[in-house]
């Protein structure tokens, strides 16, 4: 039997060495994302990078965020060795308040790192706020066809007065009185909702109220009511 010579020992060994690192390498550039203050009814969009650093085609098997709040966007499905690629992913702060923390799930075919966690972490704020503070306001049950008024009592809780310069909401049968557009900080302003209930059904609305604020321009609260039957 022939002798190995040192030559066919190092030959040998990258044979079976090759096979076993010829792979794709996901590298994300960012692990975890502050957002910092976000204010309600604001939908920020933050960019990861993406690359391979392998030495195979990597392939985006998909990617997934922990709640319908967030969003991520196409991307290219196939990232080649020592190039990146850009995924958009949006948060959307409406219907959340205080401290949040989010998940985006990148799932690829790397063996070493199948699925790569990215956390999304912030704070959402608000200049205005309902008194009492609730993030969803139930009118009550008002007969069908008859038209109804509830209030919303609304506090500037932040340091500079803010002022009212309308109020919006989809459904144009849907119309407002404000006691005061101008409130002080700490002040108070009341906001009649007038609305007709068609059915039972139940409605979900949202208005949204704009300002002279170039923080917040912008202000949803969340409401919902119900018709009955007349008596």
């Amino acid at each position: 039997m022939p002798r190995l010579t040192t030559l066919d020992l190092i030959l040998l060994l990258c044979g079976v060495c090759i096979p076993l690192i010829a792979q794709p390498k996901i590298h994300v550039d960012k692990s975890k994302i502050d957002l910092g203050t976000i204010y309600h009814g604001d939908i920020r969009t933050v960019k990861l990078r993406v690359s391979n650093s392998g030495n195979q085609p990597l392939l985006i098997r998909g990617v997934e965020t922990s709640c319908g709040c967030t969003s991520a966007k196409k991307h290219t499905p196939v990232i080649e060795p020592g190039r990146s690629d850009t995924i958009e992913v949006s948060f959307n702060s409406t219907g959340f308040d205080g401290k949040i923390r989010k998940e985006v799930l990148i799932y690829s075919d790397d063996p070493s790192a199948p699925t790569v966690f990215v956390f999304i972490m912030g704070t959402v704020s608000s200049e205005l706020e309902t008194v009492p503070k609730v993030s969803l306001i139930q009118f009550s049950s008002s007969p069908i066809g008859k038209a109804a008024a509830s209030p919303i009592v609304v506090k500037n809780v932040s340091q500079d007065t803010i002022i009212i310069d309308g109020i919006s909401v989809a459904d144009k049968s849907v119309t407002f009185t404000v006691e005061q557009r101008v409130i002080p900080p700490a002040g108070t302003t009341t906001i009649i909702v007038h609305y007709t209930p068609r059915s039972i059904a139940l409605v979900d609305q949202t208005l949204q109220i704009q300002t002279n604020s170039p923080r917040q321009p912008r202000v949803p609260f969340r409401f919902i009511y119900t018709g009955k039957p007349a008596q």
